[in-house]
């Protein structure tokens, strides 16, 4: 409606890697975006610190989970895989 202010639920921020959406659970969205994107790039060790941390952040895809296994497999880190 005219004359109306609009109150965003999130703030767009830019980042190193572009814009992302700020709010109560960019923490986790960002984590798994990083995780993903580092085993994309074969940096495996990476790629799990930043999965660890969305499952820290509270974060709870299985899709996610298996992305972590294998980070960790491909890191050759077999005891934290089979977790």
């Amino acid at each position: 409606m005219p004359g109306q202010t609009v109150r965003l639920q999130s703030i767009a921020t830019e980042s190193e890697s572009g814009f992302e959406v700020a709010g109560p659970d960019s923490v986790g969205r960002r984590a798994a975006f990083r995780g993903s994107a580092y085993c994309k790039r074969t940096d495996y060790p990476a790629a799990a610190t930043w999965i660890d941390r969305y499952f820290l952040a509270g974060g709870a895809d299985l899709s996610m989970r298996s992305l972590l296994a294998q980070a960790y497999f491909q890191n050759n880190d077999i005891a934290n895989c089979i977790k």
